[in-house]
């Protein structure tokens, strides 16, 4: 019977309430059959609770209490932990669309720096052409026949050729460069090519002072120069005309030389080279009547004139004085000088266009002649 009695008391639950055991004096006998019966209610009634823990945590026994709360600490860990992850991967996230946006941000922002010099290149561009379309209506448009490079002169009148504004793009400036013995000069409005000497339709003989002087040739190469650049000319005229007959042309005239088209020309002629053509640019061109403008040319063109010919080097000394106050307007006032004028047929100029925010300027370099035709053109 003994066997039946639990080793250990049996702890109530929690919540459960514990009866008053009573005292061993009131105990009731027991029998068999009862099996203590205080005993089995209890057994029962902690059962009972068991059964119905999942009625409330509170009701749960210790063990299954703390079983029961590290279960919820490792899902709280867990619930965190996995918190912590998709944060992290949230910043990653924004870390890379923030590069993204910063690297996106920077080819477009070059782009439209970019963007902005081209439309400005344009711009200015577009002045300058402007530029030379306006020095070639004032040239066709020109009555006068004289030009000068002093004040006073309609191709240097400021009004006219200097700081022409277009709308609200910006503005455009003719002007041209000439030679002194100080240097290279930059004047406002247009320059006649009779200031220069022309290589197709020179006289011997200033060409050659040309070469000496302002080329520091001597004589006999000034001299073989002049017969090495003819010869050059009539064998490009043979040339041409050999392809003229070529393509069935007609019969091609025998004779003649061929005019140069440009002043570099010049550097594929025998016995030239870099160093005198350098020197000598300034002075010459390819466009023009040939004669010699007397209020334009340098002092040095009309000095190597006179070297030429010394029986007009008294009257160009006079010339190169009454100049200075005021310009000769009539052919009279030259003499009896063939080779001197006072008008010119074509015009150098340099067209400078200017936008209104400022920037490079674009530039054209042209050459137009009296009817307004441009004749030559470049952009740089």
């Amino acid at each position: 019977m003994n066997s039946l009695m639990p080793d250990h008391p049996i702890q109530d639950p929690p919540g459960v309430g514990r009866a008053r055991r009573p005292r061993r004096a009131e105990r009731k006998p027991w029998s068999m059959g009862s099996a203590r019966p205080a005993r089995s209610a209890r057994l029962t009634q902690a059962c009972t609770s068991l059964a119905h823990g999942a009625a409330g945590r509170h009701a749960l026994p210790p063990v299954a209490s703390r079983l029961a709360g590290r279960s919820s600490l490792w899902e709280a860990d867990l619930q965190r932990r996995r918190s912590g992850s998709v944060l992290i991967l949230a910043l990653w996230v924004l870390f890379f669309l923030a590069a993204l946006a910063l690297a996106v941000g920077a080819h477009v922002s070059a782009a439209l720096t970019l963007a902005g010099f081209m439309r400005q290149d344009v711009r200015g561009y577009h002045l300058a052409r402007a530029g030379v379309t306006h020095a070639a209506m004032r040239v066709a448009c020109n009555t006068n026949r004289w030009d000068a490079g002093t004040e006073g002169a309609w191709n240097a009148d400021p009004d006219v050729f200097s700081d022409q504004v277009v709308g609200d793009i910006g503005a455009f400036s003719i002007i041209h460069t000439q030679q002194t013995p100080e240097g290279t000069v930059t004047h406002v409005g247009l320059v006649g090519a009779e200031s220069r000497l022309d290589l197709n339709r020179a006289d011997e003989l200033i060409f050659e002072q040309v070469m000496i002087r302002v080329g520091h040739m001597g004589g006999a190469q000034a001299d073989a120069l002049y017969k090495a650049l003819r010869a050059y000319r009539e064998a490009k005229q043979q040339h041409l005309l050999t392809i003229r007959a070529a393509r069935g042309y007609g019969e091609p005239d025998s004779g003649g030389v061929a005019p140069l088209d440009s002043v570099h020309e010049l550097l594929l002629v025998e016995g030239m080279d870099d160093g005198v053509f350098a020197l000598i640019e300034p002075y010459i061109t390819v466009y023009g009547s040939g004669r010699i403008n007397a209020n334009t040319a340098s002092t040095e063109l009309l000095l190597s004139c006179a070297d030429a010919y010394p029986k007009a080097k008294e009257r160009i000394g006079e010339i190169l004085a009454e100049r200075e106050g005021a310009p000769l307007t009539q052919t009279s006032d030259l003499g009896s000088i063939a080779f001197l004028t006072v008008g010119s047929t074509a015009f150098y100029g340099t067209a400078v266009g200017q936008t209104a925010t400022g920037g490079e300027a674009a530039r054209i370099q042209f050459v137009v002649d009296s009817s307004g035709q441009r004749q030559y053109w470049h952009e740089f």
